[in-house]
């Protein structure tokens, strides 16, 4: 996710829009979009605006729901990516899959800043710019109260992929505990039976020895003799 500002300078008979700066990695189309989209609006007929105020609502308008779109996109692949955690499909890679669960909360967590710096910025002019004229008051208020949707929507499903996190990194760990569990069962088993392989080896050693002596079927050097009976031994 890349950020792209857009600034505006907002006069009684006038509007600026300033564009950037851009990241070399973002198409510079990118930054134009909402405002060629109302002055395409304005060109056909179908946006009509009476004073600057209006104009600068009107390219937050198209900025909010672009933003809205994009949690709705966002919101559509949590709810994916929480379909494969509830079903058990994260069988292959699951550091992967962890890796998708934290670049969506990431993203919304972007648009969320985004939109929380933006209603800051805009309450504050609804009560601190003195050349506001009285009738473009609720227009600022307006968009304030756009931004103000925008973060609860980014918030709301920022919870709830963040519930899906913990549920999976919870299941995982519930796993990862049982296989433990089960190796160590299995540990204690093994152990259990080199614990009678040993005693077994233990009570066999004697009776081998004794046959492994009386077994010598040739005359072993010093045989008969007491030296040789213990060198033999």
């Amino acid at each position: 996710m890349h950020y792209v500002e857009l600034d505006q300078f907002l006069g009684r008979n006038y509007l600026v829009t300033v564009h950037g700066p851009l990241n070399p990695a973002v198409n510079p189309e990118v930054a134009f979009l909402d405002t060629r989209a109302v002055l395409q609006r304005l060109q056909s007929g179908h946006l009509q605006v009476r004073s600057p105020f209006e104009l600068s609502s009107a390219i937050i308008a198209s900025l909010t729901r672009r933003e809205i779109e994009l949690i709705a996109g966002l919101a559509k692949e949590s709810g994916r990516l929480e379909q494969r955690v509830t079903l058990a499909e994260v069988t292959d890679d699951p550091e992967q899959f962890l890796e998708e669960l934290f670049k969506v909360w990431y993203e919304l967590l972007a648009i969320r800043t985004i939109a929380v710096h933006s209603t800051a910025t805009y309450d504050r002019m609804a009560k601190l710019a003195r050349s506001l004229p009285e009738a473009e008051k609720p227009l600022v208020a307006d968009i304030a109260d756009r931004f103000e949707q925008v973060s609860s929507m980014a918030d709301g499903q920022r919870e709830f992929l963040h519930g899906v996190i913990d549920f999976f990194q919870t299941r995982t760990s519930t796993h990862m505990t049982l296989a433990a569990e089960e190796l160590a069962a299995v540990s204690v088993q093994q152990n259990d039976d080199m614990r009678k392989i040993t005693a077994w080896v233990a009570i066999v050693a004697v009776p081998t020895a004794v046959t492994g002596f009386f077994g010598q079927n040739v005359p072993y050097p010093g045989f008969g003799e007491t030296s040789g009976f213990l060198a033999s031994t």
